[in-house]
Formats: structure tokens, sequence, C-alpha cells
């Protein structure tokens, strides 16, 4: 953490960006200290004796990294913002897509380049599974860009996505970053990141049309790779 504060201040885009992402995973300062360690044990006494320990130990390590970075939550939530638009600003893919996927209102959606088409394009061409995901997160905050690129057609994209991304490498097992956000926000800390998206596709009856939009996934991106 203290090398990539380091980095960042040096204006090195990928530590901005990476930075960024663990301020918003640290909930901008709320995710250590006595609070959260309330909230970890209030979470350890409803879960399964065999599990606690998986718990405490993603606890401990989002802590590490959390209380290394200094400021208010206001303060954090500002720099966070400035991070990943300078990091945009001198052209990181993932920082671009983030501020995509991370545009909740009208207002911020305006204040972005007009460039959805070209930046979608770019994430397919990228080989780099994190893009995808970005994609996943972009389908569920602006489908309609995916639209109009001409990628989303059903409702299960989204899912399909973050499987493929998991199959073309991001690490999606209990033990990565994605495994210790869903241990600590849903006590859910033996589950791979691709089992849960399956598992929540098969409770809303969904498993026949992902796995379907997970094959035109493939077959789209051994199209994208053939002609790289």
């Amino acid at each position: 953490m203290l090398a990539l504060r380091r980095d960042a201040a040096a204006g090195i885009p990928a530590a901005m960006r990476d930075l960024a992402d663990v301020m918003q995973r640290c909930g901008f300062g709320k995710l250590h200290g006595p609070l959260f360690e309330k909230h970890v044990d209030e979470m350890a006494a409803q879960m399964k004796a065999d599990q606690v320990h998986l718990l405490r130990a993603a606890a401990a390590r989002r802590q590490a990294q959390c209380e290394t970075i200094p400021g208010t939550f206001d303060e954090q939530v500002q720099q966070q913002r400035q991070l990943l638009q300078d990091a945009a600003g001198k052209g990181d893919l993932l920082a671009r897509l983030r501020q995509r996927t991370r545009a909740f209102t009208q207002q911020a959606k305006a204040g972005l380049p007009d460039d959805a088409d070209a930046l979608i394009d770019e994430a397919l061409m990228s080989s780099d599974p994190r893009a995808l995901f970005e994609l996943a997160s972009l389908h569920n905050t602006s489908p309609e860009l995916l639209a109009k690129a001409g990628m989303r057609t059903t409702s299960s994209d989204g899912a399909a996505l973050v499987l493929v991304a998991c199959e073309r490498g991001l690490d999606c097992s209990a033990s990565s970053e994605f495994g210790d956000d869903l241990c600590i926000a849903s006590a859910m800390c033996t589950e791979d990141l691709d089992t849960v998206v399956l598992n929540a596709a098969g409770a809303e009856g969904r498993t026949e049309e992902v796995q379907a939009r997970l094959q035109w996934m493939r077959t789209m991106l051994d199209e994208v790779d053939r002609a790289r």
C-alpha cells in the first residue's frame, strides 16, 4: 500500500487507478477500526463455526489495506474521484471504464467524453479480463451504451461478461479481492465469484439464458483474438 501510494503520487496512471479502487473498496475509510470490527463480530456470530476464520482473515486483509489511507470520508471521496479522473485523463483504460460505471447520475454521465463506442471496442480488443469485468459493471449501470455498441441483447449479458472474464484470467477465487468483498459484505466466504453468479442465475431461472450468452461472448472474443 505504501508503494502504491508512492507511485500514485508520482503520477503513474495504473497506480492512481488502483489506489482509487482500494479507497472505494475500503468504503472511504469505513472498513477499518472499531465499527468495522464490531460488524465482523456480529457477522461471525451468525456464521458456521468452521467459516469464521475465513471471515476474520478477509477482514484482516481489508483492514491492512484501509488503515494505511489517510483522510476523512469526505476527503477520501474527493481524492478517489480526482485519482480516477487523472488516470483516465492519461489514457488508462480501466480508469476510463470505471468513470463510466460509476457515473450514476445524468449530470455525471454528461460530464464524460462522447467516446463510449470506442471505449467498448478498446475494452474488447485489450485482452484484459479486468476490462471485461468493467463491461459487466457498465451493463448494470448504462446498458444502453452496450446496446448501442451492438453487444447487449438480453438481461443476462452482465452475468455472462463476469463469467467470461473469470474464464479469461480474472482472479475470481474465494481468496481474491472479489472473494473478500463477498465474504465481508454477505458472509459468503467459500464461494468463487463465478459460482455466485451461476447460483444467482439458477435461482432466477436464467441458467440456460446465461449459458447461451456466455457462449456468444466466447465466440465474439475468439473472433476478436483472431483479428487482433
